[in-house]
């Protein structure tokens, strides 16, 4: 059925070893290495996608890894993404005759680019929401040479650029700053490339009232511009402006409408202007360019006909007598009244508005479109097109849309691209190019940051509650969907060495909350009773646990969500969220319950509840052991009458309130995230977790990762790590982590971490520490005091790590063996629980 030998899973043995409190173990400071360890690491895509070529689905949400496992140097994850790539940024520049990336990791971009023109001689402007460049500060427009690297220009512009132009030496910007350079322009600047000057005719007079320019054309001295306005009588923003003689143009469309527009274009005469705006309905309108007059309409449909969503056009394109739209969407009606069912793509004709048979058949939807030369640039969600695979990106023929060969495969989709000979610099909401596509899980080689070819099938879960592995199996205990507010779970065990899908016998469950591996059982919380399975063939002991119905009436109400598992005793913590009996609501309580492990039979259960337990619900939902205390994160504001937000601590013993409090957790609990909190680890006699950002008591907002101090609830700040989303996302979260002796990995759902970009997925290395360190400085016998600095010889038995530095005043030498000598200055680091024997001078031998 499946192999796997049932030994302590990896979290386990973590939690477990590095919670053991005795002589021979020293709390270690959790101190970050300040080099970027993880440059290679693989980034996920930064959203997730419909896999259906039928679905209309428009939740495009921030992909997520919910869990992470590490055993035999990989580390195996899973979450809510379809590909990942080489961590190599959101904005790149290509050589496109051999498929190889040109810009080096260093100079990755913190943010999205929007617009991009090349400079003539290589190099690119590129505009956008970003602020660095590498470490190189550049707030939302940049010249970049052609290896991707910043030069000294360096305007500053207040706020986001969405648009470039360039005719010879000048360049035209667009967007939604207020000042360019300290001096006042609204969204709207003319800037001489060769004077090195800002151009005083920019965007001053008849300006004031534009909120954003989002799109821009140049006819002949003339800037057609196209955005929002703060004035809506004044909308849909589509102007004109005489940038040689520093005038507005009378234009006036002849309708009233009020929104935004998101993209303009003109016909090839320069007779028909059009525009894509959303005013309540998704709409497209074909106007005359010299007098506004009305041509015709087009509107944009999702998820049903007759059915509108919010801004779902996402761009437009002209190339000759067809118009091309992408977006959100499903279907097109033309002026005449024909609806067209279409997927993500759709052609018009440019100058009557009628839709063409123009159908890429993606099997996702597309949200970017460019034109180079004799190609059709298309990106979006997808991983075919007319049957063909490709991976979010599409190059198409001008006049047949028949597939071209170039592709980059994005791990998501563009945002801009631009091509001078075989160079092509490409931008986007991607962290990687030419990505692997991946089902939800995946697995990383530790040492070399690449992809593995481990590769299960797609999984069913849309939030994880715990995962592990034992032996050759990855047990992934996932919430598959929500039921009034019960969540819905369900365990699957997975290969790790092909991916194959074990097949999971009946385990008699309805609802399961929690399971975990100790020697050769399974525990597992379910249906409100707690159940041992025999391993390995998943066998329940009907002999082991408490008589539920008679033993302790208390227990028939206690839903276990967590399950800890020590050396003689199980405890178990809940709550009676989903408690309802006879359609009445009994009091929301959280619990703790302690077990007999050999027996299963419950010793006691503590009960806790808030000032007014039938309204005010407590939720514990995570907790571990350490030190005879059991901590507990869930929803509270008080235990029992005393002052607890979101974190508590209780004695193992007899379930009685230990005094842990703290005071970060902001008083409205709806705002905070702590509830959610990840697996908990005590060291450093601090508490460790993971959770979704969340705004803080004073304010300020938590950064997804950090700690509290177990003796007075005092939070760490500032974090050790700060996880930031770059958009689209206000609080970004910290799902899983690994914490041990050496390395910290954090996953979860953010674009950078102390703010350097990053993607799902954060490594850092941690700094070594000793509790002591011995520094040899003379030039004879180990056990002399005076040739140690400190005048005290180490011990021969190492209870703890030490580290031994040699810095002879005098030639000397020490060796770790008797053929490897330890040069001046270097250090031996002796582990904990060794002898060591010494002989003549320095030379020291391991048992």
């Amino acid at each position: 059925m499946f192999n796997y030998n049932f030994k302590p899973p990896t979290f386990i043995i973590y939690m477990l070893v590095l919670l053991c409190i005795n002589n021979t173990i020293v709390a270690q400071p959790v101190v970050l290495q300040t080099n970027d360890n993880d440059t290679l690491l693989p980034a996920f895509n930064k959203y997730s996608e419909s896999y259906s070529a039928s679905s209309n689905y428009l939740g495009v949400g921030h992909s997520a890894v919910f869990k992470v496992a590490k055993k035999g140097g990989k580390y195996y994850t899973m979450g809510e993404f379809s590909h990942l790539s080489a961590n190599q940024g959101s904005a790149l520049i290509v050589d496109t005759a051999t498929n190889t990336v040109i810009t080096p990791q260093k100079w990755r971009v913190n943010g999205i680019i929007k617009t991009v023109v090349p400079d003539g001689i290589g190099g690119y402007y590129i505009g956008g929401r970003f602020t660095k460049i590498g470490d190189s500060s550049r707030r939302y427009l940049a010249r970049i040479d052609a290896s991707g690297k910043p030069t000294a220009w360096h305007p500053l512009p207040d706020s986001f650029v969405n648009v470039l132009l360039k005719r010879n030496d000048t360049l035209f910007i667009g967007g939604s700053f207020r000042k360019f350079s300290g001096i006042t322009r609204y969204c709207f600047a003319i800037y001489s490339l060769n004077g090195d000057t800002l151009i005083n005719n920019g965007g001053t007079f008849g300006f004031l009232n534009v909120k954003s320019i989002n799109d821009m054309l140049m006819v002949r001295d003339t800037i057609v511009y196209a955005g929002s306005s703060f004035d809506e009588d004044l909308s849909p923003i589509v102007k004109k402006y005489d940038f040689k003689n520093a005038t507005g143009i009378a234009f006036n469309l002849q309708f009233t409408e009020y929104g935004v527009v998101s993209s303009i274009q003109l016909s090839p005469d320069s007779s028909t202007l059009i525009y894509s705006f959303y005013n309540n309905n998704n709409l497209i309108r074909g106007v005359g360019y010299l007098d506004g007059r009305f041509k015709f309409f087009l509107k944009i449909y999702n998820p049903i006909f007759g059915a509108y969503e919010d801004n779902i056009i996402k761009k437009i394109r002209t190339v000759g007598n067809t118009t091309y739209v992408v977006g959100l969407f499903t279907g097109i009606q033309s002026s005449d009244g024909n609806i067209f069912v279409r997927k993500g793509f759709a052609g018009f004709n440019t100058y009557t508005g009628l839709i063409t048979a123009a159908d890429i058949h993606a099997d996702g939807f597309s949200y970017f479109i460019e034109i180079l030369g004799n190609q059709i640039i298309v990106s979006g969600k997808f991983n075919e097109i007319a049957g063909q695979p490709r991976t979010n990106m599409v190059a198409l023929d001008t006049g047949t849309l028949a597939l071209k060969p170039f592709t980059l495969s994005p791990t998501d989709q563009l945002t801009a691209i631009c091509m001078q000979g075989t160079k092509t610099f490409i931008a986007g909401e991607f962290k990687g190019l030419f990505a692997i596509r991946r089902n939800g899980f995946a697995a990383i080689d530790a040492a070399t940051y690449t992809v593995t070819a481990w590769n299960p099938p797609q999984h069913p879960f849309i939030a994880a509650r715990r995962m592990f592995i034992s032996g050759d199996s990855l047990f992934v205990l996932g919430v598959t969907g929500y039921s009034n507010a019960n969540y819905i779970a369900a365990l699957k065990l997975y290969s790790i060495s092909n991916g194959t899908e074990y097949t999971v016998p009946d385990l008699n469950y309805i609802r399961i909350r929690d399971c975990v591996i100790d020697g050769n059982y399974l525990y597992l919380s379910a249906d409100k009773k707690l159940r041992r399975y025999r391993l390995p063939g998943l066998i329940l002991d009907p002999s082991w646990g408490t008589d539920w119905n008679n033993d302790n009436p208390l227990l028939n109400v206690h839903d276990p969500t967590r399950i800890i598992v020590d050396s003689t005793k199980i405890y178990t913590v809940g709550d009676t969220r989903y408690q309802n009996v006879n359609g009445n609501f009994s009091p929301r309580r959280g619990y703790v319950a302690k077990y007999n492990k050999s027996t299963g039979v419950a010793e006691y259960i503590s009960y806790y509840e808030d000032t007014l337990p039938l309204y005010n619900a407590v939720t514990f939902e995570n907790a571990t052991l350490s030190d005879n205390k059991i901590y507990i994160t869930g929803y509270f504001n008080k235990l029992n009458g005393q002052q607890r937000k979101n974190f508590a601590c209780v004695n193992a013993t007899d379930g009685s309130m230990l005094p842990l409090q703290t005071n970060f957790s902001n008083a409205n609990l709806g705002i905070s995230g702590f509830n959610n909190a990840s697996s908990l680890l005590v060291r450093d006699n601090k508490l460790w977790f993971a959770a979704p950002g969340s705004v803080l008591a004073d304010g300020n907002l938590f950064g997804g990762f950090g700690a509290l101090d177990t003796s007075n609830g005092v939070l760490q700040s500032p974090p050790l790590v700060s996880l930031k989303t770059f958009e689209f996302q206000s609080f970004p979260g910290a799902y899983e982590y690994i914490l041990n002796k050496n390395e910290l990995v954090i996953v979860g759902s953010f674009d950078s971490a102390n703010a350097i970009p990053k993607c799902n997925i954060v490594r850092f290395k941690l700094v070594p520490y000793y509790a002591l360190t011995y520094t040899f400085i003379g030039n004879g016998n180990w056990d002399v005091p005076s040739n140690w600095q400190e005048g005290t010889v180490p011990p021969l038995t190492i209870t703890n790590d030490i580290q031994i530095v040699i810095d002879p005043v005098v030639n000397g030498e020490c060796l770790l063996s008797r053929q490897q000598i330890i040069p001046t200055g270097s250090a031996i680091i002796l582990k904990q629980n060794k002898k060591f024997r010494v002989t003549g001078n320095l030379k020291i031998d391991a048992q």
